[in-house]
C-alpha cells in the first residue's frame, strides 16, 4: 500500500526543480543568503552554487521534519514507499555530488527506519486496520532507535542555535552604536583648560 502525504509531495515538487539538476556555477563574490533574516534575493545569487546548496539542504530538512512527525506510527512503512521513488528518480537526475549525497544519507535513514517500523509491526501481530491497537503502536518503538526523529532534532537544534548566534550578534552591533562617543576634539579641551591649570596652581 502506498499513502501520498501532501506536505512530502510539495517538498519532492520543489527538489524536482530544474535549477538542481543542472551543473552548479559558483560565482566570484557570492555572499551566503540567510534565509531565516532575508525575505528577497539577488537576481545574480539565485542561480549560485551556495545560494542552491544551501536551498535544496532546508528543503531536505523540512522533508525530514515532515517525516519525523510520522515516523512511529504503524503506517509508516507504506507512506515512505513514495518517499523511496521519488528520493531515487531525483537522486537520479542530478548532476551534482554534493547534492546526490544528501539525499543518499536521507534515503539510507528512511529506509532503516522503515524496516525497523516494519519489524514491530509484525511483531505486534497486526495490520494498520486495527485502529484500536494503533494508538498503542508508537510506545513500542524506544526513542534511541528512531534514527530519523534524532536526525530531525539534531537539524533543529542546530537552526536554533544559529538563530540564536545571530540575535546576540545584532545585539552586540545595536548597543556599540548606541555607545556615546566622546569628540576627542573635547578631550583635548578639557585636558588643556589653561583656568583649570590657574586652580590647579593655586590649590
Amino acid at each position: 500500500m502506498c499513502i501520498r502525504d501532501r506536505t512530502t509531495g510539495l517538498l519532492f515538487q520543489m527538489l524536482r526543480a530544474k535549477q538542481f539538476g543542472g551543473a552548479l556555477k559558483t560565482a566570484p563574490a557570492s555572499k551566503k543568503f540567510d534565509f531565516e533574516v532575508n525575505l528577497r534575493c539577488d537576481k545574480k545569487q539565485v542561480n549560485d552554487s551556495g545560494y542552491l546548496t544551501d536551498c535544496f539542504a532546508l528543503i531536505v530538512e523540512r522533508l525530514i521534519e515532515s517525516l519525523a512527525i510520522n515516523s512511529n506510527k504503524v503506517v509508516f512503512p507504506d507512506l515512505i514507499v513514495f518517499v523511496h521513488v521519488n528520493l531515487k528518480r531525483i537522486s537520479a537526475r542530478l548532476r551534482s555530488s554534493v547534492l546526490k549525497k544528501e539525499l543518499r544519507e536521507v534515503y539510507k535513514i528512511v529506509r532503516d527506519h522503515g524496516q525497523l517500523v516494519s519489524y514491530h509491526r509484525r511483531k505486534a501481530g497486526f495490520t494498520p486496520l486495527e485502529s484500536e491497537k494503533q494508538n498503542t503502536f508508537s510506545s513500542t518503538i524506544q526513542a534511541d532507535e528512531n534514527q530519523l526523529l534524532k536526525r530531525y532534532e539534531e537539524l533543529e537544534e542546530k537552526r536554533k542555535s544559529m538563530i540564536t548566534q545571530k540575535i546576540l550578534a545584532e545585539q552586540q552591533v545595536f548597543y556599540v552604536a548606541k555607545t556615546p562617543r566622546q569628540d576627542k576634539s573635547q578631550k583635548k579641551s578639557k585636558k588643556d583648560d589653561p583656568v583649570k591649570k590657574k586652580k590647579a596652581v593655586k590649590q
